[in-house]
């Protein structure tokens, strides 16, 4: 479904729930030190935090010898780039519609204290209703400091 710096993104079924998942993998050999686990744990760390129909969610690790795979959400729409480029223009209202929702996600994730520093067509995926799910990674998204 995905490539990335560290892994992929595939297809799954969560034995336990019977539901289609999305599965990120992680190939602990391509590791140069601690610097990449510790970006994959603070990933965890934020994602397991957010909680909100808005973002796409979290269920599990699983840790091999070789791999960490993060067990998440499977959202059956694609990315919203591919959304826009299937089509030749959005309607307004299907428009507001679509950003609206980000605005809430975003706000949803400035109120838990993290920063998303990575809003972009590819990391918000869409279903089919037209409902929106950002996605965050250990690149994206900082903890927001406060005075």
């Amino acid at each position: 479904m995905g490539k990335g710096a560290f892994g992929n993104v595939n297809l799954g079924l969560h034995i336990a729930t019977g539901r289609v998942v999305s599965i990120k993998s992680f190939n602990k050999l391509k590791f140069t030190g601690n610097k990449e686990l510790n970006k994959i744990e603070n990933e965890i760390n934020i994602w397991s935090s957010l909680r909100n129909n808005t973002v796409v969610k979290y269920f599990e690790r699983i840790e091999t010898e070789k791999h960490i795979l993060l067990i998440m959400e499977y959202i059956s729409g694609g990315d919203l780039l591919t959304f826009v480029r299937r089509r030749t223009k959005l309607n307004e209202l299907t428009a507001k519609f679509i950003f609206k929702q980000i605005v809430e996600s975003v706000y949803y994730i400035h109120e838990q204290g993290f920063c998303h520093r990575d809003i972009k067509l590819d990391n918000i995926l869409i279903d089919i209703n037209n409902q929106i799910k950002v996605s965050v990674d250990c690149d994206s998204v900082n903890i927001l400091l406060y005075n």
